[in-house]
């Protein structure tokens, strides 16, 4: 398998290269994950911040959760929270969940049953 990763992160880099959101975010797993190049989180996150900044919702999941659980970037929950609300907008289902679940509980933020109730339906409706 290590041949068939190490020829993945090629043709990803090449993509990438060429401002591919897709190609930055698969990338930037590749990275996080050394899987047919040696881990670098730094390089993940550089990738990551790439493709959310053309609004590839994944990539801004994962720079939410790189924040919130202070993973290769200092822990800022406010940062998080921000990617946060980039993946909802960009409905990314699991970001409609976590927020969802945090407003009906008030974890973190203010309690809004509401909005807890609308994206959680819509999490449902996005799979």
């Amino acid at each position: 398998m290590a041949g068939q990763y190490q020829k993945s992160v090629r043709h990803l880099q090449d993509f990438a290269s060429q401002d591919n959101k897709i190609a930055q975010y698969q990338l930037g797993l590749m990275y996080r994950d050394g899987l047919g190049i040696e881990a670098d989180s730094k390089q993940a996150h550089q990738l990551w911040e790439q493709a959310a900044q053309q609004d590839y919702g994944p990539a801004a999941y994962e720079l939410r959760v790189a924040y919130r659980d202070g993973t290769f970037v200092p822990q800022s929950q406010e940062k998080a929270y921000e990617w946060l609300e980039q993946a909802v907008t960009l409905e990314v289902p699991q970001a409609e969940y976590d927020l969802g679940m945090a407003l009906a509980k008030g974890k973190g933020v203010e309690q809004d049953t509401r909005r807890a109730i609308d994206l959680l339906v819509s999490a449902g409706r996005h799979g």
